[in-house]
């Protein structure tokens, strides 16, 4: 096993010298605004598909973060660049909020105001006043914000899914919301976000988490119960992770034990959505944990190793810390290589053979999340 210092600049050199340039270049839509959401596995964009708003976010989130850590030289101009496209053509005159798909040439296909998205902006923008590009990013971030509070709060608990309402209510928006309020409070010091990021710990410990099964619930009625219709509930591996790191984050800013809830998930994840050939993760089982689906998808994979890291940091057992290398080597074994340099292949089936034929874009924030977090972990251990 290598030491945790040699993992670090494994990440680093692929981030700084592979994946920052390639999607600061092929990645950006120089003609037409903001950043492609998809490239080939050749590194050409795709200039028929349409633009996600989170997508966007995403792209701003990762070069803010990246100027912060000191990956790329030109992570200020590469996220100004998204900051123009969506702040000129992805708010809504009317209604306000943000828009959820941009045509291919830049015009809007869907002014749906959608949470998820939203949770994204709050992201980007707390990311930009972390870098210290607050003088764009506040006025940006307390505008999302505003709008979220004054339309997309549901009147009974947590957040609506999107205006308009619809069902089953999902607790995904509600994952990424905690995770981007956690991010505003860290990026201006304003409590208020870590207020909301208390009420989405409390929706997570009434009614989100199993604690029979010790799992994260995805779908619920219009009160938060899981929804009747056992049939159509879904566990996902990779969101039982996602939550475990952003669990031990909320721990981190307030103090709060969070044990009880991380270890479970952790141990649910792992034991249920375990693929032991590849040693990686599953993306999806039913309510009774039993794989639905058997292919492995790259972001689960990057929230595993967070993760794994985060429940070192709570234990300092030296396995969890071999185990999180391994999920890094299997990471760069499987999904980054076979695809241009700086790129990735995003899902394979469970026999390990690939399944893309593109790179969705919106990887590199996981990616991203996860490998900044490992570099933190492992230069400190």
């Amino acid at each position: 096993m290598a030491h945790p210092s040699e993992t670090s600049e494994r990440i680093r050199t692929w981030l700084t010298e592979e994946a920052l340039p390639l999607w600061a270049t092929a990645g950006l839509d120089r003609d037409r605004g903001g950043f492609h959401e998809v490239l080939s596995l050749a590194g050409e964009p795709d200039l028929d598909r349409a633009k996600r708003l989170r997508v966007q976010c995403r792209q701003i989130y990762v070069y803010a973060h990246a100027h912060v850590l000191g990956l790329h030289s030109d992570a200020e101009r590469v996220a100004g660049e998204g900051v123009s496209f969506v702040e000129s053509k992805g708010w809504h005159s009317q209604r306000g909020g943000w828009i959820h798909f941009f045509a291919p040439d830049g015009g809007v296909q869907d002014d749906k105001a959608d949470t998820y998205d939203h949770a994204f902006a709050v992201l980007a923008f707390a990311w930009l006043c972390r870098a210290g590009f607050a003088d764009k990013g506040r006025p940006l971030l307390d505008k999302t914000f505003s709008f979220m509070e004054a339309q997309l709060m549901h009147e009974g608990q947590g957040w609506r899914e999107a205006l308009p309402h619809r069902l089953p209510r999902w607790q995904n928006p509600h994952m990424h919301c905690f995770e981007a309020f956690m991010a505003g409070f860290e990026g201006t010091g304003d409590t208020r976000f870590l207020d909301h990021g208390t009420r989405i710990f409390q929706l997570f410990t009434d009614y989100f988490f199993d604690a029979e099964k010790g799992a994260l619930l995805e779908y619920f009625e219009e009160n938060l119960a899981p929804v009747k219709d056992v049939s159509k509930q879904r566990i996902e591996p990779g969101h039982q992770m996602e939550w475990v790191w952003l669990l031990r984050e909320y721990e981190r800013l307030t103090g709060e034990d969070v044990s009880l809830y991380a270890d479970r998930l952790y141990e649910t994840g792992h034991t249920h959505g375990y693929n032991s050939q590849l040693e990686l993760l599953i993306d999806e089982l039913d309510a009774e944990l039993r794989p639905t689906k058997s292919t492995l998808r790259c972001w689960p994979q990057t929230e595993y190793l967070k993760a794994t890291l985060a429940q070192f940091v709570a234990s300092r057992d030296d396995a969890l810390l071999a185990r999180s290398q391994d999920i890094v080597d299997r990471i760069f074994d499987l999904y980054l290589s076979g695809a241009v340099k700086g790129g990735w292949r995003d899902q394979f089936d469970s026999d390990g053979n690939n399944l893309s034929t593109d790179m969705p874009a919106s990887t590199f924030y996981h990616l991203f999340c996860a490998f900044a977090y490992a570099m933190k972990v492992y230069d400190a251990a």
